[in-house]
């Protein structure tokens, strides 16, 4: 798997940019969140986190193999959930990243159906399913970001906990999923190493297959 990709900066439009890397010229597809950024450092030497994807055939169209980059980890982090919700997919996902990754997670915590309709490939039942399914990873996001505080407060948490479920997802699994098994197994194990919970959720996840 590709983790980044360093190189010179040829050029950025609104979904792509190009990346000189040795004597090969590479096309990296981009969220349009990560633009204005990008446009900045044309010319310049800059390394981008990536996942790479094979777009399923769309009309007719052949799967398409896709490099795409993102300027921040935690962007690309959040994309990565937000593919696993239900009727996104990595081609809706990545251009729903019209809006910095901090907003979209403030306007899913404080479930902000009317915001989240406003990013591209989303409508009222997608933002509602995004609402939901997100609501337990949002605080990891969301940071500073105001929120618009009109439903009950998330469920409480701890740093090491929520460190755990990022991993989870990271790995695949589905936030939700990962956030109960994470919660299960802290109350077994009251660790407060996020990767001592993890190492347990994998565990049992083993076992229960094995048997």
């Amino acid at each position: 798997m590709i983790d980044r990709i360093r190189g010179k900066l040829l050029s950025v439009e609104p979904d792509r940019v190009v990346l000189e890397c040795g004597p090969i010229d590479v096309e990296v597809a981009i969220p349009a969140c990560d633009v204005a950024a990008l446009q900045t450092e044309v010319g310049a030497n800059l390394s981008l986190h990536t996942v790479f994807q094979i777009d399923s055939p769309v009309n007719g169209t052949v799967a398409t193999p896709k490099l795409i980059g993102f300027v921040e980890a935690s962007t690309r982090s959040f994309y990565r959930a937000l593919v696993g919700v239900k009727g996104m997919g990595g081609r809706k996902a990545l251009r729903a990243l019209a809006q910095p990754t901090q907003e979209i997670a403030a306007a899913i915590l404080g479930n902000d159906i009317k915001a989240l309709t406003t990013l591209p490939e989303v409508g009222k039942k997608t933002a509602e399913t995004i609402a939901r399914e997100l609501q337990d990873i949002a605080p990891s996001f969301a940071g500073t970001a105001p929120v618009a505080r009109t439903i009950v407060e998330p469920q409480p948490s701890s740093p090491w906990i929520d460190h755990a479920v990022l991993i989870l997802v990271e790995l695949g699994l589905k936030p939700t999923d990962a956030r109960e098994r994470v919660q299960r197994e802290a109350a077994n194990n009251p660790s407060e190493d996020a990767q001592d919970l993890v190492r347990a959720v994998l565990a049992n996840t083993n076992t229960n297959t094995n048997t």
